[in-house]
């Protein structure tokens, strides 16, 4: 009889995918869990327009004892709208990490995909998690195949009240959309968006209905000159539904963080280290997208949002801009923490071309 069994989770799962969540780790010298509370399913809603969990159950301890998501998102490949699916939050209690059980998830996962109508999935992997990338190395029969396509990076800067970058352009920002319509803002974000693959699609409905929670019209902060747009970028707090909880520090940060935490943050606004067992509280910067990839107008934007948010108490907040993207010059003018991930497609069918141009992932939705 099979021990382990693979099957589609179930709303009744959400419990144990719950605590797979708050018992695996991301390892690292900050070592953190991403936990979706209150509920599961309500939490990944947001990934995309529909959300596949695959889940591996012990069926001697009848239990579920990893999963992964699989979400189809609209996004533009190549300028035009096309449906892709994501790979994410691939989990697997400890124990239970043997290459056998390993080949059976791979090899019903290109099931999956085999079976989809979306051919371009793809998927990142945190560049320091030297496991998953020997994992997927590993040429094995039946499994899929995992082409690296480029580096996202991650920037955590810390919201303070001094300027970090001067606005000599006379260059407008405000927090909302007042004097500027929904249907004119949705058409800047595609339009600009779009240039870059794996933007996703903007709807006014997706935003007028709560489809991405807790984030509305007012969060937008736009950059305008002589009432021409110039660049937008929202801001999502999730943590009422999603939370980083720090797990372990590594004996370099621990000395790290009482060196930052009393001095460096204070004089040099670096970021914040939470003390093991602490929640992160950090927001994301979202639909970032600059007219002519300005780096000038991305840098004046981040400063208005780092006084904006200076008194409330967060560690951090997080952008997400692929490696070759112009605006990663903006980053220069703000200490920040960084990570890399690396992007992959998996399983990737030629069918569909995809031209070599600059990638925007949305960090928010991964």
């Amino acid at each position: 009889m099979e021990r382990y069994s693979i099957e589609i989770a179930k709303k009744s799962d959400d419990f144990d995918l719950r605590e797979i969540l708050r018992n695996t780790k991301m390892q690292g010298d900050i070592s953190l869990t991403f936990e979706t509370e209150p509920s599961f399913f309500n939490a990944i809603s947001i990934l995309g327009e529909k959300q596949t969990v695959l889940s591996i159950r012990d069926l001697q301890k009848n239990k579920i004892i990893g999963f992964l998501i699989r979400s189809v998102k609209n996004v533009y490949i190549n300028q035009r709208i096309v449906k892709v699916g994501y790979l994410s939050s691939i989990r697997l209690l400890e124990g239970y990490r043997g290459g056998r059980l390993l080949i059976k998830g791979n090899k019903e996962l290109k099931k999956l995909l085999g079976n989809s109508s979306e051919k371009i999935n793809f998927t990142t992997i945190i560049k320091d998690n030297i496991y998953a990338q020997k994992v997927i190395s590993k040429s094995r029969v039946g499994l899929p195949d995992y082409n690296k396509i480029g580096v996202n990076k991650t920037f955590a800067i810390k919201p303070c009240n001094s300027t970090r970058y001067k606005n000599i352009h006379d260059i407008i920002i405000q927090k909302g959309i007042d004097g500027f319509s929904i249907e004119r803002v949705v058409s800047f974000i595609n339009e600009n968006g779009k240039k870059k693959n794996f933007f996703p699609v903007i709807t006014k409905d997706l935003i007028k209905n709560n489809c991405l929670k807790d984030f509305s019209k007012d969060d937008f902060f736009i950059a305008h000159k002589n009432n021409k747009i110039l660049g937008i970028v929202g801001c999502w707090d999730q943590s009422k539904f999603k939370k980083s909880v720090v797990k372990g520090l590594s004996k370099k940060y621990k000395l790290l963080r009482l060196f930052n935490n009393y001095f460096l943050t204070h004089f040099l606004n670096t970021p914040t280290i939470p003390n093991v067992k602490q929640n992160i509280n950090a927001f994301y910067l979202n639909l970032i997208v600059v007219k002519e990839n300005d780096h000038d107008v991305f840098s004046c934007i981040i400063d208005f949002i780092s006084k904006y948010y200076s008194n409330k108490n967060y560690n951090y907040f997080l952008i997400g801009i692929d490696e070759n993207d112009p605006l990663c010059h903006s980053m220069k003018n703000f200490r920040c923490f960084t990570y890399d991930a690396i992007v992959y497609l998996v399983d990737y069918s030629t069918k569909i071309k995809i031209e070599d141009r600059i990638k925007y992932l949305e960090i928010s939705r991964l």
